[in-house]
């Protein structure tokens, strides 16, 4: 969980940094003249990215461990 969070704080930094290198924050702040306001657009953005990669992977390893745990439930047999 650290590590993810980790990396979520890393590209987000990247995204930033590299919208201040390219010069693309004159249009950010142009559009959105409110700092405050611009960088929680960009905060839920990240979220609902990480958010979307998160649970499509949680649904992917999930649906692995139950597999295997049903497998396994089948294969013991029941102790009276």
């Amino acid at each position: 969980l650290v590590a993810a969070l980790l990396v979520t704080v890393v590209v987000g930094a990247l995204f930033i940094t590299s919208e201040y290198r390219r010069g693309l924050i004159r249009t950010t702040l142009a559009a959105i003249p409110d700092r405050t306001e611009a960088l929680m657009a960009k905060a839920l953005a990240m979220g609902l990215l990480f958010g979307a990669i998160w649970a499509l992977g949680r649904r992917k390893v999930g649906s692995v461990w139950s597999d295997r745990w049903l497998a396994v439930a089948l294969a013991t047999p029941l102790s009276a």
